[in-house]
């Protein structure tokens, strides 16, 4: 294993054990108010009329796959889509009401899969040998039969002898037309459905060992880029390969992420050396032309989507990956799915799911190269151990049978599944997803020393899940999971990020005339468009001929006689066709009986509404009366003041006619009055301006007065000190003019005769 720039920030952590908070899915006698809240939307969700679909298809006595449903919902959680049997159906999860479009079945069994795109606009159905893809009408309302066909694809049938293993849709094709299929002779299809081509990766050539050809391809996952498809081989246990990049025929790419792809190419272009092996720099220089022509042509017209041509479609695998470090008990047991999680705003992890439970959080931490011609190309495939955990399946004996839900979105957690203890567990990693893309970011591996990677598992027990699709649901401030059973759905409450789920205001239609808000709009848990194409598909295979046909030498012969085996087993065909005509008419006599007991109790309904009408009749005839005596007094006072109001507004317009007709003319003395009294306005005027400056003369006066009182109190204070110090001074000097004198006059007397 090579050592990398992130592995010191994980190797201390990778072996500590994930914590476990236990969930509670049930809700005991004494549960709070908002555990009681919680339990009423469970239940609401899971008794939406969407769920409710008694429809059995007519092969369903074959295989159960048609009776198992489809789930899943947009990325904020707020519209549902389901799949049963051949009906699609969709609506917002905060109405009863949905819409419902009949899809033509793949095939002749009921052995199908059922995936969905990134952007949740396209659904694919297929089996082992064919396929089709069906566009999700959101917009619309019922879709009729006739209109059915637009939103839906031919049934496809690749010419390679291998049957299908994984289909998924390209993240990065224009409207979801490209898809990933995977086949079991481990060759990878990329099928653009516009134009019906196809290219073929992972092709086998030459002899037997002399090719860079991934055997033993178990799963597929696509990169958080879209650009990348990781494949896990378990030829030697377990395995990561890459596609790089793996693209559709028309891509679209947002300009910051041409710019980001740019830089990566051009660090790239400066990082080759004298040195460095021929096969990457070829990889390299060609990547750096790629995408330098991409970046050119957005930059001049601002294109975000791009036509690529086959060259740089046709990629050879690279890798395996290393993994370090490796757990050593791992060699033991064998890879069966791997599955990319994005982590934080930018960054992603991959989960690595074994035989035996245990699922290894890895992070790629070395950038990697495109490549097209270079066999066994092994150039920065590097992967870092983040966590090992082993604690998901504890009382499995043997395999433990552990699925990931494939379609479940949420940044920074995964939901799983265990067979063997019929359990399903949410892995998150949000406690330390956003540390880690902050170093990932800034490039500050020492970030990581003081992070414990250990991610937090919420077990639920469920028992019977028909089918590993989810949908993700946000309704009133809750959110969680919805998971289809064998017959029913079970909604899971968990804490994911709310987002904008608050802000969604759902508006009924308004209603164009008053009268219709109240109108009775009975709801149906099966929509008649759906029973009247169920019955038209009955009648139409009861009219049909059974496909069997008995050769007449076989017809003809006796049962009691050696050969009667060839007759027994054409009566068993025929017995099997006959009885999926006689279960498809007794769903289809289920699914009429259902809808008149729903008919029956509207229609009581209706006649109680009726009733109570009727007993109120004589009360409302006797309110009528009342209220109609009173509405002729308020007539009759309207009537005499509209009356008073007429006659009021005729004399005014009277008095209006008479003063425009009469001519008011000024005199001359009104002329010299209004002259005189503007005079004095002008006059007042200039007295007040006057009156206004020698208000403000006389308050600049009465300041320098104020101010020279103060200035003339300082000076009388330091004059009078003077004074009295001048005054000190002169009678010391008197005092000792005096000494002296008394002196000289003492020395005089005594000198004398």
């Amino acid at each position: 294993m090579s050592s990398s720039y992130w592995s010191n920030g994980f190797s201390s952590h990778n072996s500590s054990k994930p914590t476990t908070s236990p969930f509670v899915s049930g809700f005991g006698g004494n549960a709070s108010p908002s555990k009681m809240d919680e339990r009423r939307i469970l239940e609401q969700l899971e008794k939406k009329p969407i769920f409710n679909n008694t429809i059995a298809d007519s092969n369903s006595n074959l295989d159960g796959a048609l009776r198992n449903t489809f789930v899943s919902s947009t990325e904020d959680g707020s519209t549902l889509v389901t799949l049963k049997g051949n009906y699609l159906r969709w609506g917002n999860i905060q109405k009863e009401g949905f819409s419902t479009m009949h899809i033509e079945p793949i095939g002749k069994f009921s052995d199908r899969t059922v995936v969905i795109s990134q952007s949740r606009n396209r659904i694919c159905l297929y089996n082992k040998h064919y396929f089709k893809s069906v566009e999700i009408p959101w917009g619309y309302s019922d879709i009729q039969a006739h209109m059915a066909f637009e939103f839906q694809t031919q049934v496809f049938n690749l010419s390679q002898k291998a049957s299908i293993k994984q289909i998924m849709f390209h993240p990065r094709a224009s409207d979801d037309d490209t898809l990933v299929i995977l086949l079991e002779d481990d060759t990878i299809v990329l099928f653009d459905m516009k134009s019906e081509k196809s290219i073929v990766l992972n092709e086998a050539h030459g002899a037997l060992g002399l090719n860079s050809r991934i055997e033993d391809i178990n799963s597929i996952s696509f990169s958080k880029d879209g650009l990348t498809l990781y494949l896990l081989s378990v030829t030697d246990g377990g395995d990561v390969y890459a596609l790089f990049p793996c693209l559709p025929a028309t891509m679209e790419l947002e300009k910051t992420e041409i710019k980001q792809l740019m830089e990566k190419a051009v660090l790239l272009y400066d990082s080759l050396k004298p040195d460095t092996p021929d096969d990457v720099k070829k990889n390299i220089i060609k990547q750096f032309k790629f995408i330098s022509n991409m970046h050119m042509e957005s930059s001049k017209s601002g294109k975000t989507e791009f036509a690529i041509s086959e060259t740089f479609r046709d990629v050879k695998p690279q890798g395996p990956f290393t993994i370090s470090p490796y757990p050593e008990k791992l060699y033991e047991t064998t890879a069966q799915d791997i599955f990319t999680v994005p982590v934080g705003a930018s960054s992603e992890v991959l989960l690595m799911l074994f035989e035996n439970g245990t699922v290894l959080v890895l992070f790629k931490d070395l950038e990697m190269t495109m490549c097209w011609d270079c066999d066994n190309y092994t150039h920065s495939n590097s992967l870092v151990l983040v966590e090992q955990i082993s604690e998901i399946v504890t009382s499995a004996k043997g395999a433990a049978h552990l699925d990931i839900f494939r379609q479940f979105n949420e940044p920074d957690r995964a939901l799983l599944f265990s067979r063997s203890e019929s359990r399903v567990i949410l892995l998150d990693m949000s406690r330390w997803a956003g540390d880690l893309d902050k170093a990932i970011s800034n490039s500050n591996a020492s970030s990581l020393k003081d992070v414990a990677f250990k991610s937090a598992l919420e077990p639920v027990g469920i028992s019977q899940v028909s089918s590993l699709s989810v949908a993700v649901w946000r309704l009133k401030g809750k959110s969680g999971v919805v998971i289809p059973c064998q017959d029913k759905v079970s909604a899971i409450l968990y804490n994911f990020p709310l987002g904008e789920e608050e802000a969604v205001i759902v508006k009924e239609e308004s209603p164009v005339l008053p009268e219709e808000a109240v109108k009775l709009e009975p709801e149906f848990s099966q929509p008649l468009m759906e029973i009247n194409n169920y019955s038209t598909a009955y009648v139409r295979r009861c009219k049909n001929p059974l496909s069997e046909v008995i050769p007449p030498n076989v017809r003809q012969e006796n049962l009691a006689n050696a050969s009667n085996e060839k007759q027994l087993a054409a009566l068993t065909k025929l017995s099997s066709q006959i009885a999926g005509i006689v279960i498809q008419g007794q769903s289809l006599g289920v699914m009429l009986h259902s809808r008149l007991v729903e008919q029956q109790y509207e229609f009581s309904k209706q006649l109680k509404s009726t009733n109570d009408m009727i007993e109120k009749q004589d009360l409302l005839m006797e309110k009528l009366t009342q209220q109609s005596l009173v509405l002729n007094e308020k007539m009759a006072r309207q009537n005499s003041v509209a009356e008073r109001l007429v006659a009021l507004n005729s004399k005014v317009a009277e008095a209006n006619a008479k003063v425009l007709e009469s001519d008011n003319v000024i005199s001359d003395e009104e002329v010299a009055w209004f002259k005189e009294i503007r005079a004095q306005v002008y006059k007042f005027n200039e007295f007040v301006n006057s009156q206004s400056s020698l208000r403000a003369e006389m308050d600049f006066v009465k300041q320098q007065l104020a101010t020279m009182r103060e200035r003339s109190r300082g000076t009388r204070d330091k004059t009078e000190q003077e004074w009295s110090e001048l005054r000190n001074m002169l009678e010391a000097d008197g005092a000792v003019i005096k000494q002296c004198n008394d002196a000289i006059t003492a020395d005089t007397t005594t000198e004398g005769p």
